[in-house]
C-alpha cells in the first residue's frame, strides 16, 4: 500500500479507527459529554469517570 507522507501533524493527526470508534461516544450531544474539570453536575461525573476509565 503506497501511502502519502504527511508533515503537518500540529495541524490535524490520522486516529486509529478502534480510537475514533470509541471516542465517538464522546462527541455527539445524545451522549456522554461534558467538561470532566466540572464538578457541579452528572455530565462533568460522567466525563471524569470514562477518563479514570481509559487510564
Amino acid at each position: 500500500m503506497n501511502l502519502p507522507i504527511y508533515f503537518d501533524y500540529s495541524a490535524t493527526t490520522p486516529v486509529d479507527q478502534r480510537v475514533a470508534d470509541v471516542m465517538i461516544k464522546y462527541l455527539t450531544v445524545e451522549s456522554d459529554f461534558g467538561n470532566a474539570a466540572s464538578r457541579s453536575h452528572s455530565f462533568g461525573w460522567a466525563a471524569d469517570e470514562a477518563i479514570d476509565t481509559a487510564r
